[in-house]
């Protein structure tokens, strides 16, 4: 999104993006946020964990539903699966 918005330019991978369904936008931020403050462990990136989220809630003062967190950890599942994929082609 950086890309598009500095440059004016639709990166390929964002045209290709899937669209998301009718009232995910704001799980998805949510996601987003916690994806940009995870660590790494080795040389991969680490899952984002309970005691993350956790922190995260408290410091943005929200509390999610279980399924909010249940759909949380498994996008994140998701993207581990994708980023192991990636490096398995390299």
């Amino acid at each position: 999104m950086s890309i598009w918005e500095q440059t004016g330019v639709q990166p390929a991978m964002l045209a290709d993006a899937p669209v998301l369904p009718d009232g995910c936008g704001g799980l998805w931020a949510d996601f987003m946020d916690l994806h940009q403050c995870r660590g790494v462990s080795g040389m991969a990136p680490a899952r984002i964990t309970f005691t993350d989220i956790d922190a995260w809630q408290r410091v943005n003062m929200v509390s999610l539903e279980p399924w909010e967190i249940d759909a949380i950890n498994q996008a994140d599942n998701a993207y581990l699966s994708q980023v192991a994929r990636a490096v398995k082609r390299d």
